[in-house]
This record gives structure tokens, C-alpha cells and sequence, in this order.
């Protein structure tokens, strides 16, 4: 995307797998302080929050058509009323 080149993992100034294993440790470490701190059900919640994010919202935001995009918003303007 032309937005997002220059952004250092897109511009290749950092290793995708470093980045790939920080990320997955915060989630880890995030998850296990929650847990520890408020219990299970937050962090039932804030771990299934991550995985929506990074499975349905990724998914969404990669290029797509134009008649695809516009459909979606229709979707989600109609469901908002």
C-alpha cells in the first residue's frame, strides 16, 4: 500500500519474523499479566479480541475491489441504522 511503504517492516528495515515474535509475545505476556490481575474472563475477552483483530481485520483491510469495498460499507451503514 502507498500509505504504509515506508513503514519499516513494509520497507524491509525490519525482519518479519523478529517482528512476528514480538508481537506474539505481547499477546502472551499481556494475556498472562490480565489473568493474573483480573482473571479469566478479561482474558478470555482481550485474547479473543486479539485474534479477531489480527484473523477478521487484517482479512479486511487488504486492497480489494471496489465494488467489494463499496458493498461492504453499504453492509455496515444499513446495519447501523
Amino acid at each position: 500500500m502507498v500509505r504504509t511503504r515506508t513503514r519499516p517492516l513494509p520497507a524491509g528495515k525490519l525482519d518479519p519474523r523478529r517482528a512476528l515474535a514480538f508481537g506474539l509475545t505481547l499477546g502472551v505476556l499481556g494475556t498472562i499479566v490480565l489473568w493474573s490481575a483480573a482473571g479469566g474472563a478479561a482474558a478470555s475477552i482481550a485474547l479473543a479480541a486479539i485474534l479477531f483483530y489480527v484473523f477478521v481485520v487484517h482479512a479486511l483491510a487488504q486492497p480489494r475491489h471496489a465494488v467489494r469495498g463499496w458493498s461492504w460499507g453499504e453492509c455496515r451503514a444499513r446495519s447501523l441504522r
